[in-house]
């Protein structure tokens, strides 16, 4: 954080709002320069190969309801990457995000080698899959309690008001709901870990509108 917003006369609040919102807008005008830069590109396939290029694009059912789909998703996808990437690189402590790049880069490369392990020397073994599930179970929960205890912190330092704490527990409610009810629909075979984590992932979009405060409050103050 520059030193004019350190010493700048404003409550944190003020801050962080005013942050949060140059944010959004940031997000939002790069959002829509990939997705232009997606449809220029197309534009370009379709002039070296022809319009068969469009055919899945102009696809009635593409048209009717899977475009809605896509930008949704591709939405949310980029939301949860760069909000929760932000809320660690804005707390300015260099320790913090080098520990947490170490943590996410290494803890891959953890796992992906001790799951092919297990898969290679232990196949179809059901202490192996426990393993494997509770490996993977493991950071889920870990989100989940990380981010219960950002808005419990952000709230008792009012960095967040009830009503936005509120909002984000009611969104996660219905957002599980439906989690629950198309997994188990879908997936009868190990439904529970299935609707796990993507409760845990699910918990990434909201988890910023609590951790981002902290973090700028926590880069303010140090």
């Amino acid at each position: 954080m520059k030193r004019f917003l350190a010493m700048a006369p404003l409550i944190d609040e003020d801050v962080n709002a005013t942050l949060f919102r140059n944010m959004v807008k940031s997000f939002v005008l790069v959002f829509v320069c990939i997705q232009g830069a997606l449809l220029i590109s197309l534009g370009v396939m379709a002039v070296l190969h022809g319009a068969e290029v469009f055919r899945m694009v102009l696809a009635p059912r593409f048209l009717s309801g899977g475009i809605l789909v896509y930008i949704l998703l591709t939405a949310i996808g980029f939301w949860t990457i760069a909000a929760n990437i932000i809320s660690v690189f804005w707390t300015g402590r260099n320790w913090f995000i080098a520990s947490a790049v170490g943590v996410c880069f290494g803890g891959l490369f953890f796992y992906t080698m001790i799951i092919n392990l297990l898969q290679a020397f232990f196949p179809r073994n059901i202490f192996a899959e426990l393993i494997i599930v509770g490996m993977l179970l493991t950071p889920c929960l870990l989100i989940l309690g990380g981010t219960l205890a950002a808005y419990v912190s952000a709230y008792r330092k009012q960095q967040i008001s009830g009503f936005g704490a509120f909002s984000a527990l009611l969104f996660w409610i219905v957002g599980v709901s439906g989690i629950l009810i198309w997994v188990f629909d879908s997936s009868p075979q190990k439904q529970w870990a299935i609707a796990w984590i993507f409760s845990a992932l699910l918990t990434l979009i909201i988890a910023p509108f609590a951790t981002i405060p902290l973090a700028l409050s926590w880069n303010r103050h140090r």
